[in-house]
């Protein structure tokens, strides 16, 4: 799962000034062709923050589930803080998510490899197709893209529906966070099981992760994709054992990645608290009617939770109940 929590989300360093938010800002990407009647609206300010527009992909077929990397002409000139992002995308669409690459390379666009994708650094999550408005960090919070990095971006269409779609194509809008003022790093800890598989019609699949350090998560977010119907989350804190339902929800398509409906959020200043020890039992329901069945990226069963990062821990994830970056 290295690097492929699409769904899930925050690139992080340690507590520092904001003086580098906007100066040597980037430029925006490489004029690219719209498809009729796709129209992201105008890019942010250059001063306030920068645009992204996609190439256009061509032909998502029924059922395809297709994760494409696009590598921008944008490299840093200098550090960067970032605290809001937009996503736009047409039918098909599911994601939209910036990362960033340490190693330059040439500018492209290409279905993504899974190889490929444990070199990125996550950067910010978006909005997806059926959320309305921006996502925006609260308070201070913010995140650090380094001077000298790549800005690389994973788009992501799901066709559900029984016909192919001939074209796609993704936006998004980035914002700087306010240079004036000290920034408290955001990262991303995320507990899922990449050896997923989903088989034909009704099935349940469930995974267990035993927190490892304490962490102060802003915002929590179970993912699922098209075929979920329902997901539970179940926290046991060690200091009591008595289980608690973090979530407990009937699944919809569109809630995939829509930060703003589904999400519990808590005050950065009074976070929900993971503890070293305690037991969280994720579990998820799902319909598959594909004819096929799909293993992890095709359907997922997530929890994303956006953390509060002061102690500069970083992205990490909670694989099969085994942590490591992403």
């Amino acid at each position: 799962m290295r690097g492929l929590a699409a769904a899930a989300l925050l690139a992080a360093t340690a507590v520092a000034c904001g003086s580098g938010s906007k100066a040597g800002s980037p430029s925006t990407t490489d004029a690219v062709t719209l498809m009729a009647g796709f129209d992201p609206g105008p890019a942010p300010d250059p001063s306030l923050g920068f645009q992204i527009i996609l190439p256009i992909v061509n032909d998502i077929e029924p059922g395809a589930s297709d994760e494409y990397c696009s590598y921008t002409s944008m490299i840093l000139p200098t550090d960067v803080w970032i605290n809001a992002s937009e996503g736009f995308q047409t039918e098909t669409g599911h994601h939209v998510v910036i990362y960033y690459a340490t190693t330059p390379q040439p500018v492209a666009t290409h279905l993504c490899a899974n190889e490929e994708m444990t070199e990125f650094e996550f950067g910010m999550p978006t909005t997806d197709a059926n959320s309305q408005g921006k996502f925006t960090l609260p308070g201070n919070l913010a995140i650090h893209l380094p001077a000298g990095v790549q800005l690389v971006v994973n788009h992501h269409y799901l066709n559900a529906g029984a016909t192919a779609v001939a074209q796609a194509q993704s936006a998004l809008n980035v914002w700087y966070a306010d240079p004036t003022v000290a920034h408290t790093t955001s990262s991303a800890m995320i507990l899922v099981d990449s050896s997923l598989t989903v088989p034909v019609g009704a099935s349940t699949t469930s995974f267990d992760c035993t927190i490892n350090q304490t962490y102060e998560a802003w915002m929590q977010i179970p993912h699922m994709h098209n075929w979920g119907t329902h997901i539970t989350v179940t926290d046991t804190p060690v200091a009591t054992g008595v289980p608690v339902q973090l979530f407990n929800m009937d699944w919809q398509p569109d809630y995939s990645f829509d930060l703003n409906t589904i999400a519990t959020t808590e005050s950065p200043s009074a976070p929900f608290l993971y503890n070293k020890g305690d037991k969280i039992h994720v579990e998820c329901d799902y319909m598959n009617t594909t004819g096929a069945a799909m293993s992890f990226g095709a359907e997922m069963c997530v929890l994303v939770n956006f953390t509060v990062d002061a102690a500069n821990i970083g992205n990490v994830d909670c694989d099969g109940n085994q942590w490591g970056p992403f």
